[in-house]
């Protein structure tokens, strides 16, 4: 993938989570916010939301004072995951991985990660569940960059605050929370084709750093791609999605 930014309680996200949804690859930002959600050939509007549901592994790497940290998650799910009109994501939206492991390791001198272990005393947990991370509330919506490539924007419901926190064990080397800060662009290259299943990953604009945005903390690295599709009432149903 590539360097990048951030910081936060991840995801999953995240990426899962990883994970997440919506669309498009994209190269230099210029983003303009807005877009149209489209449901078995119609436009998404009014009051009408469509539930999505999302699930993948993924694993996330970054580097906490001097040594690289490298979080796998086994599963993947968003929850609160809804489309609603102009393009948006309905407020609430939080991307939770499973099964997840912490392994500790170091970059050598080309920029490899090597002597990576598993730390069982960094076992991320949320609340009394272990190997499980969730981001804080979310929001996102279509974006339009250059080149006319639609993409969809993931970050902290409130501006300024971080996606989410790791946390890990207290005797854990490299301290007991790891908060991700930044944005997520999220990509699929058949983001405008209504199909019922969609494809996704983090996009080359994705900006994440660990715990400060500072030179040591610049290394993070998202894996993984997620299938995202509709739930409930619209189960089965074919969808899409473009900015405007």
């Amino acid at each position: 993938m590539r360097r990048s930014k951030m910081g936060t309680k991840l995801l999953c996200v995240c990426g899962a989570i990883l994970v997440m949804t919506a669309f498009a690859g994209a190269q230099t930002a210029h983003a303009e916010s807005g877009g149209k959600w489209f449901y078995q050939g119609s436009e998404l509007s009014g009051t009408l939301r469509l539930k999505i549901a999302a699930s993948g592994a993924f694993s996330l790497l970054m580097e906490v004072i001097g040594r690289t940290v490298r979080v796998t998650c086994s599963a993947s799910a968003a929850l609160n995951f809804e489309l609603s009109a102009g393009g948006l994501f309905s407020l609430g939206l939080q991307l939770r991985g499973t099964g997840c492991k912490l392994f500790l390791g170091k970059l050598n001198a080309k920029g490899e990660v090597v002597e990576e272990t598993e730390s069982k005393a960094c076992e991320p947990f949320t609340g009394a569940e272990k190997g499980v991370i969730t981001t804080d509330k979310l929001k996102g919506l279509l974006t339009l960059h250059t080149g006319g490539i639609t993409t969809a924007v993931i970050e902290p419901e409130v501006a300024g605050k971080a996606l989410g926190t790791i946390h890990v064990g207290e005797l854990c080397a490299v301290g007991e929370e790891l908060p991700v800060f930044g944005k997520i662009f999220v990509k699929d290259s058949e983001a405008s084709t209504e199909l019922v299943t969609h494809s996704v990953e983090a996009g080359p604009l994705t900006s994440l750093y660990v715990v400060s945005d500072t030179a040591e903390h610049l290394l993070f690295k998202i894996d993984g791609k997620a299938s995202a599709s509709l739930t409930g009432t619209h189960s089965s149903g074919k969808w899409s999605g473009r900015a405007n």
